[in-house]
Parts: structure tokens; C-alpha cells; sequence
């Protein structure tokens, strides 16, 4: 849009650029694509909002002040290293505390977002770093080496509730993929029992329907659920068996999704595991 447009045009000659990020904008979406270029984000709960809330107050915007715009203006305007040990020594804690800010690095053509005050992350960021992992890895077969980062109490809460969440998703996957195979046997079959078909047929109807319970109780696990529902709304196959085993792929694919999702939070979960005390004899 008008209000990011600068910003793109000069990663088109690899300026590197600085964003506020206010209001209804989601910074990982609108950020140029380029190396170096620096976002700050404001920590205000409502934040981003949606164009329908009215909003009187503007707290966003209050809470991105001016003293650390000057400083992350003057390293990038002198070439400086944009780090985070200049940024924990120049920016104040009271400050830290209303905003974030990231700089972009491109590996593989793939834009992430570095943390430059290396502070825990939310939830949110945290799983859009996994998807990131995850849909590199299962539409290029390629690998995101990224460090596992610094999460907050409440975020290690919620990890351990969804990766519960994602072992029952997993299942649903592997469930559908099951019934996939028995309609497929009876299909194959040389009288294939129209009862036993459409039994296993309300079955997959059922695994869709839970489907949507895990979004619900699960916002985080919503991105493969939505992939997946797309994709297998618009499966192609010209004969019934050609269907059938075409879905019977996607959930595997589901599967596997899951699982990378499930090893990552598993993997982020033991970083942070405080080490056992032993008393001494």
C-alpha cells in the first residue's frame, strides 16, 4: 500500500530501509524483502487491530518512542553493525518493555526476522518461525537452520497444551488416511460393499468436522488444518479411486506436517527444560 511503498521501492536497490509498524498493519507481511532492513514493532496488546474497531486512543503509537526511532535511525544512517549488543546498550529497559525490533536476513531466498533486543518471544511469532521451517522444508525439501529462540513462561505453557494438541491432530490425520485405504480395498474389491463405503465415507466426514474442533481450541495448529482442508477441497481426479487415493496423500502429508510441527515444539520445550537438582546424599 501508499503507506509501505517507499520502503519497497528502496529494497529494490537494496537500500536498506526502517518501518514503524502501527495500527492494522501485520509487520511480517508488509516488511520490504531485503537484508538489513529494521521494524519496530510496538508490544500494545491490541496490536495489530482490525480497520472495523474504532480506536480513540492510539496507544501503538505512544508506546514507539522517539529517543529509540533516533537511535535505530543513526545505525542504520552510519553503516553500523545492526546488533543486539547495541541495541541492549542504547535502547532503555523502560522501552524495551512497549516494543520489539527485528532486522531481515535472507538465507535460501526465504526473508526471517532477527530480534535485535533478545527478548522472549510471543506465541504467535514463535509458530510463524515454525510454519516458516515447515512449509520450506515439505514444498522445497529444503532446511531452515534457525536457533531455537528465547520464549516467555506463558508461551512454554501453551506449547506443552498444543503439543498434546498436535499428537490428536496427527491422529486425525492418520485416521482419515486409514479410511482412505478402506474405501479403496472395497472399491478394488470384486463386490464392493456400497454399505461399508459410505460408512467409511461418514467417517472421514467426522475427522473433517474434528478438524475444525482443533482450530477452535487450537489457533496455533489452524495453518495445516486450513492447508490441508484447501487442498483436499480442490483434489483432482477424474474416477472415485483416483480421489480417494489422492486424498489418501494429502493426509499423509498431514501427517507429516504434524509431526515436523510436533518435533519442533517437543525440540523448543527441552531447550528451555530447567535442568533436575539432585540433593546431595
Amino acid at each position: 500500500g501508499h503507506d509501505s511503498m517507499g520502503g519497497h521501492l528502496a529494497s529494490l536497490y537494496d537500500v536498506p530501509s526502517i518501518t514503524l509498524s502501527l495500527g492494522t498493519v501485520h509487520p511480517h507481511e508488509t516488511t520490504p524483502y531485503g537484508v538489513g532492513n529494521v521494524n519496530i514493532i510496538p508490544k500494545t496488546r491490541c496490536f495489530p487491530c482490525v480497520p472495523t474497531e474504532p480506536c480513540h486512543y492510539f496507544q501503538c503509537h505512544f508506546d514507539i518512542d522517539l529517543p529509540s526511532v533516533i537511535k535505530v535511525v543513526q545505525v542504520v544512517l552510519s553503516g553500523m553493525a545492526v546488533d543486539q549488543d547495541y541495541f541492549a546498550q542504547n535502547i532503555s529497559p523502560a522501552a524495551q518493555g512497549n516494543l520489539s525490533i527485528f532486522s531481515t536476513v535472507i538465507h535460501n531466498g526465504n526473508m526471517q526476522f532477527i530480534e535485535l533486543l533478545d527478548e522472549p518471544i510471543g506465541v504467535s511469532h514463535l509458530f510463524r518461525i515454525y510454519y516458516q521451517i515447515i512449509w520450506k522444508f515439505m514444498m522445497e525439501k529444503e532446511e531452515i537452520n534457525i536457533p531455537f529462540p528465547k520464549v516467555t513462561e506463558s508461551t512454554l505453557e501453551t506449547l506443552s497444551k498444543i503439543r498434546v494438541a498436535s499428537q490428536q491432530l496427527f491422529e486425525l490425520y492418520d485416521f482419515g488416511k486409514k479410511y482412505c485405504q478402506f474405501i479403496l480395498s472395497e472399491y478394488q474389491s470384486k463386490n464392493p460393499n456400497i454399505k461399508n463405503i459410505r460408512e467409511y465415507s461418514h467417517k472421514i466426514d467426522e475427522i473433517d468436522r474434528l478438524f475444525e474442533l482443533v482450530k477452535v481450541n487450537h489457533p496455533p495448529l489452524s495453518p495445516i488444518i486450513n492447508f490441508f482442508n484447501i487442498a483436499k477441497a480442490n483434489v483432482a481426479g477424474s474416477q472415485v479411486t483416483d480421489l480417494v487415493c489422492n486424498s489418501m496423500d494429502l493426509y499423509e502429508e498431514g501427517k507429516n506436517a504434524t509431526s515436523i510441527l510436533y518435533e519442533l515444539i517437543d525440540q523448543t520445550l527441552l531447550s528451555h527444560a530447567k535442568p533436575v537438582r539432585r540433593e546431595s546424599d
